[in-house]
């Protein structure tokens, strides 16, 4: 069973900026069949005016069903606006030039939204990672979400902000532990995401990510202990699992 952690991302404020919260029952029955638990990642550029966090635009997206690692959607999506003032290029690997090239590409993030919802429906968990922001580009308020990053935040006892460790400086406050989505996998799973060069990251790739992200979410299901205990030598650097 899916659930170290349920998470609730519904707001009825969220409406005014035209969220919509996950219907129950599609308007027309039709295959495929909902899923009961997915994970999703999305790739997104920033827009002018950016005065909220979700007014970001997705550019791409991935959706696999959480149990069987089927993939369910993975597309590039046009956010159809001259005024993309970030595509973010060392993040996405995109530009317009390669939206405008491509052949198949989903109609901005409502097409997006309806795509997803062929699979999903308000009793569908949704996995993520920061998935506040996959949802937020979106326009999805939904009430059922586990995120890795505020599960392992959480049983470390810490707030869940992204940092570079400095290093351990042994304090009686420990050093901040890095639980960025690559660090975590390397670290618990041995398994390496966004290439093997430090100093130059590969851009992200959002099918690489839910796969990563789903394999963490098993293991910290069955591992809870061994994650506390990689946090606490992270901090005090004695403590060993």
């Amino acid at each position: 069973m899916v659930n170290p952690s349920l998470h609730r991302f519904w707001d009825p404020s969220l409406v005014e900026g035209g969220f919509e919260p996950t219907p129950l029952l599609r308007e027309k029955p039709r295959a495929p069949v909902f899923r009961k638990v997915v994970v999703l990642s999305t790739l997104t550029v920033e827009m002018a005016p950016n005065r909220t966090w979700y007014e970001d635009q997705p550019v791409h997206l991935t959706l696999i069903d959480f149990y069987t690692g089927e993939t369910l959607i993975t597309s590039l999506i046009n956010p159809k606006a001259a005024s993309v003032t970030d595509w973010r290029v060392e993040e996405t690997g995109l530009s317009r030039k390669i939206i405008q090239r491509a052949s198949c590409c989903l109609d901005g993030w409502a097409e997006a939204r309806k795509k997803i919802w062929d699979y999903v429906n308000a009793d569908t968990i949704i996995v993520g990672y920061d998935i506040k922001r996959d949802l937020g580009a979106l326009r999805m308020a939904h009430a059922l979400v586990v995120d890795l990053k505020l599960v392992v935040a959480g049983w470390l006892g810490m707030d869940a902000v992204d940092k570079e460790p400095p290093g351990h400086d042994n304090s009686t406050t420990g050093a901040p532990v890095n639980i960025q989505l690559e660090n975590l996998t390397n670290a618990l799973l041995g398994l390496g995401i966004r290439g093997e060069n430090k100093d130059k990251k590969s851009p992200r790739d959002t099918l690489e990510e839910v796969l990563a992200i789903r394999e963490t979410v098993m293991w910290c299901i069955d591992n809870r202990r061994l994650v506390k205990n990689w946090g606490m030598a992270e901090q005090y650097g004695y403590y060993q699992y």
